[in-house]
């Protein structure tokens, strides 16, 4: 087992100190939706080890808040995307139904 607990500026010059830092940028980035060189693979791998993403004991990190962010972010694009289906959907049968009344008229 091991205790990844590292603070980058516990050891800023180190190497292990800078490969820290930049894995949780790379993650940061991530959550927050941008362009990121870590996969969700090498993320679960790190976190079976013990990465710790934020070292500091707060109420709620700013990990945890980009987080919720990121999660929400997804419910609204979801939601949208059914409002935008469920509109080509009434767009459809209305249309079915004026040709279907047009044949009849």
């Amino acid at each position: 087992h091991c205790d990844v607990r590292v603070r980058s500026k516990q050891h800023p010059t180190g190497s292990l100190g800078r490969w820290v830092e930049k894995q949780r940028h790379h993650y940061n980035s991530r959550v927050d939706g941008k362009e990121s060189k870590i996969t969700n693979e090498q993320v679960k791998k790190l976190e079976d080890l013990g990465f710790k993403w934020r070292v500091r004991n707060e109420k709620r990190s700013v990990v945890e808040k980009r987080e919720a962010a990121a999660k929400q972010r997804a419910v609204e694009e979801a939601k949208a995307i059914e409002e935008a289906k469920a509109a080509e959907v009434a767009k459809a049968q209305e249309e079915t139904a004026a040709a279907v009344a047009a044949e009849v008229a």
